[in-house]
């Protein structure tokens, strides 16, 4: 493991207190002076990456944006950003949730109106 690392880079845990020092960030480089909030492990932070792939079968913008914020999850773990990986499993989860019942209201109303539609002729047929 790296002198400066924060995080071991197998599980994702904090570094021994002793390492943790306050360190010179340079132009452009991230923060790394953060702990996970309740996650353990890199492996915990779930990502949805299948998910986000079923909802952009169902429902294109949601689960497009649902796959690019699952894979900024994944960079995010890779890279030992813990609170941007959750930021964005939380979105990713915001996606595949918010296509799924958006895809689900719009079946159910094309079911009604079907419906509506059969029971108007049915009514209209049997009238004459």
């Amino acid at each position: 493991m790296p002198d400066d690392a924060k995080f071991c880079t197998n599980c994702g845990n904090p570094a021994a207190a002793d390492s943790l020092q306050p360190s010179s960030s340079s132009y452009g480089s991230a923060p790394r002076d953060y702990a996970p909030q309740h996650y353990n492990r890199q492996s915990d932070i779930p990502d949805y990456l299948v998910w986000s792939i079923i909802t952009t079968i169902f429902c294109q913008p949601f689960g497009i944006a649902a796959i690019v914020f699952s894979v900024l999850t994944m960079s995010d773990k890779e890279h030992g950003r813990f609170d941007s990986a959750i930021k964005n499993s939380k979105m990713a989860r915001t996606m595949v949730n918010t296509g799924l019942i958006l895809v689900g209201v719009l079946v159910l109303i094309y079911v009604v109106i079907v419906a509506v539609v059969l029971i108007a002729g049915a009514v209209a047929q049997m009238n004459n």
